[in-house]
């Protein structure tokens, strides 16, 4: 890997199916994508969490989210929701 590598494991969304294979850092910083990481699907808006093989699972109750990081989540679905989804075949389901 290089110092900076965006990339995960291929997966698919989920809550909505939509496919992705990389991540970057909503702050702008050149963090890699690492297991626990919160990820916010560009298609649906919504929030999983980075498995140790760094493909994505959907949130349980025990996963730690602070006030700041419940109010960004909601924001980024509520824009993902106002813009529609990029994949016209899959709609939000969560």
């Amino acid at each position: 890997m290089t110092e900076f590598d965006p990339r995960t494991k291929p997966s698919l969304c989920p809550y909505c199916g939509y496919f992705f294979d990389c991540a970057t850092a909503i702050n702008g910083s050149a963090a890699r994508p690492k297991p626990g990481d919160y990820s916010i699907c560009i298609n649906c808006g919504c929030a999983s969490v980075l498995n140790a093989d760094l493909s994505l699972r959907k949130r349980t109750a025990i996963d730690p989210v602070d006030d700041e990081a419940r109010a960004m989540f909601q924001r980024a679905r509520a824009a993902c929701l106002q813009r529609g989804p990029l994949h016209p075949n899959r709609k939000p389901n969560a």
